[in-house]
């Protein structure tokens, strides 16, 4: 099975985190493409507000988390980083950054205990 999450994230609720213009439309193509492109593909689209903190979690669980050992796992995400390497979601806090965001630390561990054949 190939288990995948698309996120992209144009309009953040902090007003002190500047919006984007093309994040939810590269997250768009790419699932559209690799739905239209791959038979049997359970994929998540994640934009705007529906990319939280709480729902970027629970994508990485199903894909990352549920995957077995013949699976592949593709994950994507556009949207802002921060220079000490975390992923700003829509909810992200410019005042919180560090419990507001997802730190890339916490997705390296996910990668090591995914069970998944391969990691895109």
């Amino acid at each position: 099975m190939i288990r995948a999450a698309f996120i992209g994230v144009d309009r953040y609720e902090d007003p002190e985190i500047r919006d984007l213009t093309g994040a939810v439309r590269d997250a768009t193509a790419l699932w559209a493409v690799m739905s239209d492109s791959i038979d049997g593909l359970s994929a998540s689209l994640l934009t705007d507000g529906e990319a939280s903190l709480a729902a970027v979690t629970r994508a990485l669980d199903e894909t990352l988390g549920a995957a077995a050992e013949d699976d592949v796992v593709l994950l994507s995400f556009a949207g802002h980083g921060t220079p000490d390497h975390r992923l700003v979601v829509a909810d992200s806090r410019a005042c919180d950054l560090p419990g507001t965001t997802l730190d890339m630390g916490n997705l390296a561990e996910r990668f090591r205990k995914t069970r998944a054949r391969a990691v895109l």
